[in-house]
């Protein structure tokens, strides 16, 4: 079992430290940390679990990449590229431009991404009003927005929907099947 939270908050290396005496192992996302925060958190749990450490929806609910504050997703790509991390890709057609999802399979390799889908209650339902927890929700064309202010709200795509438009991306349909099976696998059966 993973547990995301963001390195930057207050607490969050007691936080993190706790999740492994429980077994329960970090994970990282959902942040607004600088790259130095990011790679310090990720070699702090790969160092504590002996495995890489999961990054939680790459680019999502992250400060963008630039060329002078790298953030986050510059550490993680990083991590990944050492196997230090594994890197979680929504290939929704929504959450990450395909030209991105195929520079992270160039740069990392299927064996640093694990292929997810952030599936939510409104999959397979249509277009129409959905509630996600204590959101309302409006899905149109597929892509689930907050009602309120517009933000991506998950996915209405399955993780199968995900693989078939990682391989109409150009990604290698081998390098999709380990990304969406044997790459999770590994996060799940890997001891402590």
């Amino acid at each position: 079992m993973h547990w995301t939270h963001a390195p930057e908050l207050p607490g969050a290396d007691a936080f993190a430290e706790a999740l492994v005496r429980l077994g329960i192992r970090p994970a990282l996302g959902h942040t607004a940390a600088d790259g130095a925060t990011m790679a310090r958190a990720i070699t702090t749990g790969a160092d504590a679990t002996g495995a890489p450490v999961l990054i939680t929806h790459l680019f999502n609910a992250m400060p963008p990449l630039h060329h002078r504050t790298g953030g986050p997703v510059a550490a993680a790509l990083s991590a990944a590229a050492r196997g230090d991390a594994v890197l979680e890709l929504i290939a929704d057609g929504v959450h990450v431009a395909p030209e991105v999802i195929r520079m992270v399979f160039d740069l990392v390799g299927p064996a640093a991404i694990a292929l997810v889908s952030d599936a939510t209650p409104a999959t397979g339902l249509g277009d129409g009003r959905h509630r996600l927890g204590e959101l309302d929700v409006d899905v149109h064309d597929g892509i689930a927005r907050v009602s309120d202010g517009g933000a991506i709200a998950g996915s209405t795509a399955t993780l199968p929907d995900c693989m078939t438009r990682a391989v109409a991306m150009g990604i290698d349909r081998d390098a999709v099947w380990r990304s969406a099976s044997r790459t999770p696998a590994t996060l799940i059966v890997t001891p402590m």
